[in-house]
């Protein structure tokens, strides 16, 4: 069997190729990231995928730092049980304990901002898992 020539090969490297290309405004982050379909079904597994997800994907950080961020500057005060509110003029007990919400650990040291947004991340990476450990928490007593 002869070998094709330099011409014949020249001319079909130079022939136009029927593909279809693909178009759209979702079809780089389909090419580029998992499907939700190929998650794993597994809690701890899908925690894992989440994680990385946040890494991979620039998207999913970004959304992940601004939810967590604007969770951490929550404004919040403390009320009595009759509703009125706690402030530092109150006394020792309340002075320590609005220091101890607004500087909550020393070694490493984190502010509030910082603990409420790592919370607000984790919770989002657990989802519902711990609203639903709460309420069994809760119906146990």
């Amino acid at each position: 069997m002869a070998s094709p020539s330099l011409w014949s090969r020249l001319v079909s490297a130079l022939a136009p190729i029927d593909a279809k290309a693909e178009t759209g405004s979702g079809v780089a982050s389909i090419l580029a990231y998992p499907q939700l379909s190929s998650m794993s079904r597994r809690p701890e597994r899908l925690m894992a995928e989440a994680e990385a997800l946040f890494h991979t994907s620039p998207w999913v950080g970004e959304a992940e730092r601004i939810i967590s961020g604007r969770m951490g500057r929550v404004a919040y005060h403390l009320e009595t049980e009759d509703g009125e509110t706690i402030s530092r003029d109150d006394g020792p007990l309340a002075t320590s304990l609005l220091d101890a919400l607004d500087k909550p650990s020393s070694e490493p040291k984190r502010t509030r901002r910082q603990l409420w947004s790592l919370t607000g991340r984790h919770m989002g990476l657990a989802g519902n898992g711990l609203s639903t450990i709460m309420a069994h928490a809760g119906a146990r007593g």
